[in-house]
């Protein structure tokens, strides 16, 4: 087995989103840098899918192997209400499996969505998609906040070589 990290190659869909692009999210979510995809206001619920480059070789299977990662935070830390989120694994553009909320904190966020291989069609991984998306809190105007997307990568656990072979010799 071989791992790889696979920073996002593009947004395939956004929702409230005013300002960001690609290149504001394809870093590591433990260092991220000062870039942002930014709500178009603290109270809208937003989203972004993005895809992957395929994997160098055929996904491994196995409880949690695949990781998908993000640094995210609240709109507007002034105001009192917290936001949450959550990732979801898509393939080819269908939701497979949503992942569950969390409270965006103050100060950034960094969430960790798990996965197995084998909920995927297709073993080499190449129509992966993350879909994060951002839950606005409610209430008084100056309880309302959104989600902010900073980083996004998929952590992947390949087996090099593809399918393992089982060689028997007899004499």
């Amino acid at each position: 087995m071989a791992t790889e990290t696979k920073p996002p190659t593009s947004v395939l869909a956004s929702t409230e989103i005013g300002s960001g692009t690609i290149a504001d999210i394809d870093e590591d979510p433990d260092s991220p840098d000062a870039n942002w995809m930014v709500a178009t206001g603290n109270n809208v619920d937003t989203d972004v899918r993005v895809d992957f480059d395929t994997p160098t070789d055929t996904l491994t299977v196995g409880a949690d192997l695949q990781e998908f990662k993000s640094h995210v935070r609240q709109f507007d830390e002034g105001q009192s209400g917290t936001p949450q989120v959550r990732m979801e694994l898509w393939e080819a553009g269908v939701l497979v499996r949503a992942g569950s909320d969390e409270n965006v904190t103050t100060g950034g966020h960094t969430l960790s969505f798990t996965w197995n291989a084998n909920e995927l069609s297709a073993g080499s991984g190449a129509d992966v998609e993350c879909k994060i998306i951002g839950t606005k809190s409610g209430g008084a105007p100056g309880a309302r906040n959104a989600v902010d997307y900073g980083a996004v990568e998929w952590n992947v656990d390949y087996t090099v070589g593809g399918a393992s072979r089982r060689i028997v010799l007899s004499s």
